[in-house]
């Protein structure tokens, strides 16, 4: 029976996750509508913050119940999730809706090995195999024939190696606090970085269109407070490297919007490298049956 509930927590995470995957492959076209007048460390703050009151608000007993660790790995995490996306937000200002779609999943690869240093265990063949892989696809997708890359597609490589830090840590912390406090303090922390770094860098705010506005809607009430809340009850009965490779199909979903509401570009040259990028998750998804859960940081 406690392996039939097992089993049952473990699908029911796999389908959450991809539920996250779809959720914020919509949110790219979300994003790109959010950007249209509001510059993208603004983007940040009022997507971070409110969802941070919302969940706040939500979970009030939850919270004031908070315990000194809590608020710390909460910190960390926002912290790092802050970091990622100024990358991801401003890059997607330089590039298409659909490149950083299928350049962002690099992370996928590089989860395994953040996790190696975090917790001890090597990284197994297929893995290296992946990565080379990966790097191939992400190299057909956004370099130029002269060699050169877009600083989005750069900006964007650089947001799935934070990235890949975030959801190794987050798979560490979740299963040692209260998710719901955790998510809370994670929120808040990165849209009070959001908010520093828009008025210290960031012009004032001259406007707010409909599109705009509702695009940080989506952003803040299904992008971030809800899928950030699945993604931390699921990783809960799951592994990071597990978790990666399912959120990556994000990937897939944001091509598909970008391609029909947005027609950005779709050729040869990036089906190509889309299929390097997607045989790469295949390949890392082999080695999921022996893999082992992280160690904690206990």
């Amino acid at each position: 029976m406690k392996n039939i509930q097992t089993k049952n927590k473990t699908l029911l995470a796999d389908l959450a996750l991809i539920t996250v995957a779809l959720i914020w492959g919509v949110g790219f076209i979300a994003s790109k509508a959010a950007l249209v007048t509001i510059t993208p460390l603004w983007v940040m703050t009022f997507r971070f913050l409110g969802s941070g009151v919302l969940l706040l608000i939500l979970f009030l007993k939850r919270v004031r119940r908070l315990d000194k660790r809590t608020v710390l790995m909460g910190m960390v995490v926002g912290s790092f999730m802050f970091t990622g996306m100024v990358f991801q937000t401003i890059g997607l200002d330089h590039t298409t809706a659909s490149n950083q779609a299928f350049l962002i999943p690099s992370y996928v690869v590089l989860v395994p090995f953040v996790s190696w240093m975090m917790t001890r265990v090597k990284p197994r063949a297929l893995d290296v195999a992946a990565a080379l892989l990966t790097f191939a696809g992400v190299a057909v997708i956004s370099l130029k024939p002269d060699f050169s890359m877009n600083l989005g597609d750069a900006l964007t490589l650089i947001f799935a190696v934070v990235y890949s830090f975030q959801i190794v840590f987050l798979g560490l912390f979740v299963k040692e606090t209260d998710v719901m406090s955790f998510t809370v303090v994670q929120m808040l922390t990165a849209g009070g970085l959001s908010l520093f770094a828009a008025l210290v860098f960031a012009p004032p705010l001259d406007g707010v269109s409909a599109t705009s506005a509702f695009g940080i809607l989506y952003l803040v009430v299904f992008n971030t407070a809800l899928a950030f809340l699945i993604q931390n009850i699921a990783q809960q009965y799951t592994t990071s490297t597990h978790a990666s490779l399912l959120i990556s199909l994000e990937s897939v979903f944001g091509l598909i919007v970008s391609v029909i509401f947005l027609h950005d570009p779709f050729g040869p040259r990036m089906a190509l490298g889309c299929g390097l990028v997607f045989a790469a998750v295949l390949l890392s998804k082999l080695e999921l049956k022996k893999e082992k859960a992280p160690l904690s940081l206990k």
